[in-house]
């Protein structure tokens, strides 16, 4: 809301002398993606209609009033703390963060890493019903040798509409339900017996062959937590950041500006 004349920055609306300028209008739909004309007349809608409150702040005694302001003041010294302190901390924060130290922040905090589903290593394809080959694959995906890994890579790079695998990397099996239309399955007998299947289903061959399961309650593994721990500690250290930020913006701003108190 302006107060202000600005003949670059034309008034749109005005209400008991408060402005609603174009650039305002703007900024508001730049947030907005893909904004339409009901945006725009909804913002102004909005405007009008918080304007026609703070018209009326004359009609509340004097001392709510007061008590408003000062809590307007309030508000925004606490948006600008905020901001400055976001500032400094983008300066200030070390983002690096080595394997050594999240190996460590894992190995003393394991009981909170404990898993709420199944998660597995796992090979799967979806294909075409129609690809070539599909008796071989029959027998590739269960990766009884090195090289039926090689001809299941070389297939599923020509004709999968889908296909993972990864010796190495963990994922929750309900990720792995969404690719594949396993219903009615008893899910802990079917992850217990490490199940290699193969079906049909509309027009679609598809995969699956469970290489290695953790149960749901256990200790998730470092690799699948890998992430999760970067951002604790990165909250970590933005939290210690900001806790000691505050009286180094008070002092540099003391610096800055005079004070002076009345008698």
């Amino acid at each position: 809301m302006s107060a202000c004349g600005n003949s670059s920055d034309p008034t749109l609306v005005e209400v008991n002398g408060l402005k609603l300028k174009n650039s305002s209008l703007d900024y508001q739909l730049s947030m907005i993606e893909n904004p339409t004309e009901e945006d725009k007349d909804n913002i102004i809608g909005d405007w009008v209609n918080q304007a026609l409150m703070l018209a009326q702040i004359g009609d509340l005694p004097e001392e709510t009033q007061q008590e408003i302001d000062f809590k307007v003041q309030e508000y925004k010294a606490s948006l600008v703390r905020y901001e400055l302190e976001n500032q400094l901390i983008k300066k200030e924060l070390d983002t690096s963060i080595s394997e050594t130290e999240l190996l460590d922040f894992y190995n003393k905090n394991k009981n909170e890493f404990e898993l709420k589903d199944f998660i597995v290593k796992v090979l799967y394809i979806k294909v075409p019903a129609q690809a070539p080959n599909l008796n071989k694959v029959d027998n590739w995906y269960l990766l009884r040798n090195e090289s039926d890994k090689e001809n299941v890579q070389k297939f599923a790079n020509k004709y999968a509409l889908n296909f993972y695998y990864n010796e190495d990397k963990w994922i929750y099996f309900e990720d792995l339900l969404k690719e594949i239309p396993l219903e009615g399955i008893d899910k802990e007998k079917f992850i217990f017996n490490k199940t290699k299947t193969s079906f049909e289903n509309n027009g679609t061959v598809y995969y699956l062959n469970i290489l290695e399961y953790k149960l749901k309650n256990a200790i998730s593994p470092f690799e699948l937590e890998k992430e999760n721990i970067k951002q604790r500690i990165l909250t970590y250290r933005i939290k210690q950041i900001r806790e000691n930020i505050y009286q180094k913006i008070i002092t540099n701003a003391k610096k800055k500006y005079e004070i002076n108190y009345s008698n």
